[in-house]
């Protein structure tokens, strides 16, 4: 908002909510980092976000499969979070991309992915070693494909809970990776990394789009 490019807080968000005709103003956080994922003899690194599922209902998001989390260490995943999944006796010449670019059906991990648990490591660089921190979570739904066939979503939502261990382990916002060549990515990081708001029809998006226009919002 305002002149300068500045982080959508809270405080923006609850505006925005009142705002005529605007339906959801979903949000979320980015980990700072691309955890691990292990999963029985299938590991792979996976983008991660914290979500805020009461907004993301509003505007429409919809599980192909399970149900939403009720505990802070269960976690919904993209329709294509198994395609960054890959089995861990791999041999370093194998082919296991198709022509499309997409893993061969024959890697894919094949079992139900609903009430799995999943290790989630993150690390750290501490005295110039590699630090890991696991954290076991459970997957309760799978998130319904994007509307359009090229998209793909292949993330991991997770809750607050899992953000705040996170940090608390790295000692960093969102889970940054210190870099002595990066002395940024030790700052404090406020507001969300991505902001949509949902209307019901086009006429009322083009009514918002001038109002956030007016306020500085675009």
């Amino acid at each position: 908002k305002e002149n300068d490019i500045a982080p959508i807080t809270d405080e923006e968000i609850t505006e925005l909510e009142k705002v005529d005709n605007m339906k959801a103003v979903t949000r979320q956080l980015s980990l700072r980092q691309t955890p691990q994922f292990n999963m029985e003899d299938y590991s792979g690194r996976v983008e991660t976000v914290v979500t805020h599922f009461p907004s993301e209902l509003k505007a429409g998001m919809e599980l192909k499969e399970g149900d939403l989390p009720e505990d802070p260490y269960e976690v919904v995943v993209g329709p294509h979070f198994i395609e960054n999944l890959y089995p861990e006796d791999l041999s370093a010449d194998e082919e296991i991309y198709d022509e499309e670019g997409m893993l061969k059906e024959e890697f894919k991990y094949d079992g139900s992915l609903i009430g799995q648990e999943i290790e989630m490591v993150v690390e750290q660089n501490v005295d110039g070693e590699t630090k890991e921190h696991e954290i076991t979570l459970t997957i309760t739904g799978i998130v319904e494909p994007p509307a359009r066939d090229w998209m793909q979503d292949r993330q991991v939502y997770i809750s607050d809970d899992v953000l705040t261990e996170v940090e608390s382990f790295t000692e960093t916002s969102r889970g940054a990776i210190v870099d002595p060549n990066y002395p940024e990515t030790e700052q404090e990081v406020t507001g969300y990394d991505y902001v949509y708001g949902y209307a019901n029809s086009l006429e009322e998006v083009q009514e918002i789009s001038e109002y956030l226009t007016e306020e500085n919002y675009l």
